[in-house]
């Protein structure tokens, strides 16, 4: 069946990406729904090994569709949006290639995060209770101190009265640092993150021109990382109303942090939190506000991949060609001539 893909109206685009947004949804949990093999039966049973099925699936299948849906999403001139090419595995080699190498320059970026979490780990398991709360304590102390000591050299130099002291018990200060060095890790996630947003849209593209698409990539994002930087806070602005109702939702079951926080280090034990009046109003929150938005900040990050650049374009193209030539001499043997004429330079 050919879906009709031609010139449609905004309101209707919207609407089938949003049905893909929920085909693809249904697909994701299809896929990761093998991990339930290692809930539902116990120890030592050959079936928990059929999780391994999800990363599989992953892999293979969903990843290749992220690049089938930029297809779909970055449109020909009078084309609209059609569920057929967002579904399809056409190029299906290319786009595993290409899902793959994206995957790990993402996941790059998150080795600082994974290393904090894993040395985490291993001191809530490893580490008896006294001696991670010595450690903690210590760590709040050492960032007290010279907090403090930057604090009253300024107050010394303005010549105030004023001095900081360093608190008697440091443990919650000794927290807050830890959390912080892990959303710092977290930020250089995100950052990664979004410094690789655009790929899967400049890959249909350089496809599309017969170009190289990392070639490609470089040349419509020099100079342009603020403004990626600019659309990615954008999308976050539309992230807020779902995280506003989590977190309403989440401050309710947390009465206490500080107290579940310490009985947590104390008995090397997760927090006991009762999530079940949260179920529903978190369901709610992501069908109604999530998915409705999640449409427009694919649709922003990739005309934000695919706008050509006003300035100084003829000269970037020049040289994406170029590059491309030297790339398709390398592999097929042409000489450097035959490759600038086939970009047309010095005609």
């Amino acid at each position: 069946m050919q879906q009709n893909a031609g010139k449609q109206s905004p309101f209707i685009y919207y609407l089938r990406v949003l049905l893909y947004m929920f085909v693809a949804l249904l697909m994701r949990l299809a896929a990761f729904a093998p991990l339930a093999c290692l809930f539902a039966f116990p120890e030592g049973s050959p079936f928990r090994w059929l999780a391994l099925a999800c990363p599989v699936l992953v892999i293979f299948i969903i990843l290749p569709l992220r690049y089938s849906f930029a297809e779909a999403l970055v449109q020909r001139k009078e084309r609209g949006f059609s569920l057929d090419v967002a579904l399809n595995m056409h190029t299906y080699g290319e786009k595993l290639t290409e899902s793959l190498m994206h995957a790990v320059h993402v996941l790059k970026w998150g080795l600082p995060l994974a290393a904090m979490l894993g040395y985490a780990y291993y001191w809530y398991k490893d580490v008896d209770a006294l001696t991670l709360l010595k450690t903690v304590t210590a760590i709040g102390k050492g960032w007290m101190n010279a907090w403090c000591a930057a604090g009253n050299f300024f107050f010394g130099l303005f010549g105030s009265a004023n001095r900081l002291a360093v608190p008697a018990n440091t443990l919650m200060e000794g927290v807050y640092v830890v959390l912080a060095l892990v959303a710092l890790g977290a930020l250089v996630w995100l950052y990664g993150a979004v410094r690789n947003s655009a790929a899967r849209y400049v890959w249909v593209l350089a496809t599309r021109n017969e170009h190289s698409p990392r070639t490609e990539l470089r040349r419509r994002m020099r100079g342009r990382r603020m403004a990626q930087l600019g659309v990615a806070l954008v999308n976050l602005v539309l992230w807020i109303p779902f995280l506003a109702v989590v977190i309403y939702v989440l401050k309710g079951l947390m009465n206490d942090v500080t107290s579940q926080l310490m009985t947590a280090l104390m008995q090397q034990s997760l927090p006991a939190l009762n999530l079940s009046a949260a179920v529903l109003p978190l369901l709610a929150a992501f069908v109604l506000l999530y998915m409705p938005l999640l449409p427009i900040r694919r649709m922003l990050t990739a005309a934000f991949a695919t706008r050509e650049r006003r300035r100084g374009a003829p000269h970037d193209q020049t040289a994406a060609c170029q590059a491309d030539g030297a790339e398709h001499a390398a592999a097929y043997g042409e000489d450097s001539e035959a490759a600038r004429q086939n970009c047309g330079i010095g005609q």
